[in-house]
């Protein structure tokens, strides 16, 4: 069986061309418009637990306010941890940071 031997550019390119249509299929498939190349432009804010005297800062390019107070956790499984959460959501905290470490 004779087949064709492709090199290191062919490769390249074609990964690339692969993983750029990966990268733009869900956008494509929900008739979302796809900025062109060299252009960009920032991403909506999505607001979640918005309360008037709380500072937010958009969250990289993923569009989230992120809160400007947050809290790191260790497991909340004790109900005397519960109001801590509560009045920190109540200010309109709205990340809380579940990192695998904390436990």
């Amino acid at each position: 069986m004779n087949t064709p031997k492709t090199n290191r550019r062919e490769f390249l390119q074609q990964t690339a061309a692969v993983s750029a249509g990966l990268a733009l299929a869900p956008a494509v498939l929900a008739g979302t418009p796809v900025a062109a190349t060299g252009t960009t432009q920032p991403p909506a804010p999505i607001w979640r637990n918005k309360r008037a005297g709380m500072s937010y800062h958009i969250l990289g390019s993923t569009g989230m306010m992120v809160s400007e107070l947050v809290i790191g956790t260790f497991p909340f499984n004790d109900p005397t941890h519960f109001p801590i959460l509560d009045d920190e959501i109540e200010r309109g905290m709205n990340y809380i940071d579940c990192a695998a470490a904390y436990s």
